[in-house]
């Protein structure tokens, strides 16, 4: 594993000058999509247009990348400009009856709250299940000692969920919308349970990804989610204002676009008649005009996650924030995620007692350690190619607070 840490790392040059520890809110971008954006500006100002193709390869490039990472189809995958539009596209495109309702729970991102919200106009009432076990989770004396015991509690965790879901959905229940990743908490979901209880009520499954698509392994045809989205500016290492949306093609004929343009349609480049037939696949939810610096920005990022593998990125991960949760209770920090086997992710928010988080971030950037305050805490959200040196200058920083 270290080799491959070493190998990212050095395509990364914000490791130059900082331990960053935030890519669960905006990563840096690696070298290689860097050069691609500097191309990208230096031919659009000496060439314009006459540039178009090599730049369409990048943007035609990101539903191929994005599909390999989730073993999906290509002609499954639309390019969205955000997670928030990519479940929109879901929620206003869907035959909704009045007195439907909508499945979620209250810790989720508002990008996978408000689209759902605005249905309530449509008659169509978004319910909310409460987490009290992960936001209110505060780990003991016990649970850091025992690795077993955290593995109960996340099954406790896991079944509680379960039991809330079928306990809500009814016979007006279309979707279950839930985050793979929680922002604030880092649970990872287990999708493999919630997709077969939720199909096993006749309940189609959105997930918003934007926390794990990329270092989470997945693959669609064994997990079978309906819908999931998620921008490439965290995980995925690209600029935002690019992302992709996932639509099981079963789906596709279900799902009405609701914002159309010319690049909706089945006859795109055809700029003399008018002919309001699908593009035949998901390209029918992209409407307007490329974000190619984005795409440009994002396929070398997708690029080099699929040259390291999601599986060997997704254990350096483990590897390294279970390091720095070694170290965090070594100086009496509070862990307030739930670090249990089964729902580990890249995330985890703690506390240190007697300090207040804010001025704690402070004083972390200035030692050149970028984390970020959520709630009354702070989180830390490190990337395959982070290594113990980076979280040893985080606990450093804290200490010397």
């Amino acid at each position: 594993m270290t080799t491959i840490v070493q190998s990212f790392r050095s395509q990364m040059p914000v490791t130059a000058r900082w331990a960053y520890l935030n890519h669960a809110s905006v990563a840096p971008i690696p070298k290689p999509s860097a050069a691609a954006i500097r191309r990208f500006a230096d031919t659009a100002e000496s060439g314009g247009t006459v540039c178009w193709p090599e730049w369409n390869v990048a943007y035609e490039g990101i539903r191929g990348g994005a599909a390999t990472l989730i073993g999906a189809d290509v002609e499954e995958l639309a390019r969205v400009r955000s997670t928030s539009e990519g479940l929109s596209v879901i929620a206003n495109g869907f035959p909704w009856q009045a007195g439907d309702n909508v499945i979620s729970f209250e810790d989720e991102f508002p990008s996978n709250a408000y689209p759902w919200m605005n249905l309530a106009s449509r008659g169509v009432e978004l319910r909310l299940l409460p987490m009290p076990e992960l936001l209110g989770y505060t780990e003991s004396a016990e649970d850091a000692l025992d690795a077993m015991r955290l593995v109960h509690k996340a099954t406790a965790v896991e079944e509680a969920i379960l039991r809330r879901l079928d306990a809500a959905i009814d016979s007006k229940t279309r979707i279950v919308t839930l985050s793979w990743v929680g922002f604030r908490t880092g649970f990872r979901q287990n999708l493999d349970r919630v997709a077969e209880l939720v199909h096993r009520r006749g309940v189609l499954l959105c997930v918003d990804g934007i926390q794990a698509m990329g270092v989470q392994p997945i693959h669609v045809r064994e997990t079978p989610v309906d819908f999931l989205v998620a921008d490439g500016h965290k995980w995925m290492l690209g600029p935002e204002g690019s992302g992709v949306l996932f639509l099981r093609r079963e789906h596709f004929e279900r799902i009405r676009p609701t914002t159309v343009g010319w690049a909706s349609v089945e006859h795109c480049r055809d700029f003399d008649h008018f002919d309001l037939t699908w593009q035949p696949d998901a390209r029918r939810f992209e409407h307007g005009s490329p974000n190619m610096l984005g795409a440009n920005g994002w396929y070398p990022s997708l690029q080099l996650l699929a040259e390291l593998g999601v599986e060997n990125i997704h254990r350096a991960i483990l590897e390294v924030t279970d390091y720095a949760v070694e170290r965090l209770r070594s100086i009496g920090a509070v862990i307030r995620t739930l670090r249990g086997e089964t729902c580990r992710s890249g995330i985890v928010l703690f506390s240190m007692p007697g300090k207040d988080s804010a001025t704690l971030a402070a004083v972390c950037e200035r030692a050149g350690v970028v984390l970020i305050c959520r709630g009354s805490g702070l989180r830390i959200s490190p990337h395959a190619y982070n290594n113990r040196e980076d979280i040893d200058r985080m606990i450093d920083a804290i200490q010397n607070a």
